[in-house]
């Protein structure tokens, strides 16, 4: 073969891959498009799941501290003054009150750290799972025993 017909058939076959190139060039900048935009959505998603994780973690600390704060054995006077007593009470019944009703006021008093818990929970149940939820829901748990716990104590039913 002569070198003119080696470049003859040499165009040829680079001008037939260059047609296939600008046939198939739509088709693989779709699917590169589409493939682009999947890694992009799976990527929101990981990015919101995390985001929700770290928001659920530091809620859970607050309310774990507020918990640790409430069922606290130390008392002091400040606190046993500024539980309040229904008047006509005997001494004793009195005495129980402001004695364990300051886990009761400790509890109104960081309810704030529990404000955001079940948004949390629920959160938690959508982005993460059902066993991150229930986690949160044991704080309302514990504290609602806490809470029942302390009003017994100070009736004198236990």
């Amino acid at each position: 073969m002569e070198y003119s017909e080696l470049t003859k058939s040499g165009g040829k076959i680079m001008s037939e891959a260059v047609q296939w190139v600008q046939l198939f060039a739509p088709a693989v900048t779709v699917a590169l498009a589409i493939f682009a935009l999947r890694v992009w959505y799976l990527q929101m998603l990981v990015k919101r799941r995390f985001e929700v994780a770290e928001q659920a973690l530091i809620c859970f600390a607050r309310a774990s501290d507020a918990l640790r704060a409430i069922r606290s054995p130390m008392g002091y006077t400040s606190e046993q003054a500024a539980v309040q007593v229904a008047d006509g009470m005997d001494p004793e019944q009195e005495a129980l009150v402001r004695k364990w009703g300051v886990f009761r006021l400790r509890a109104i008093n960081h309810a704030d750290e529990y404000k955001d818990v079940r948004l949390n929970q629920i959160l938690c149940e959508l982005h993460i799972s059902s066993v991150a939820a229930k986690a949160m829901g044991e704080l309302f748990r514990i504290r609602h025993h806490v809470i029942l716990s302390a009003d017994m104590l100070a009736m004198g039913l236990v």
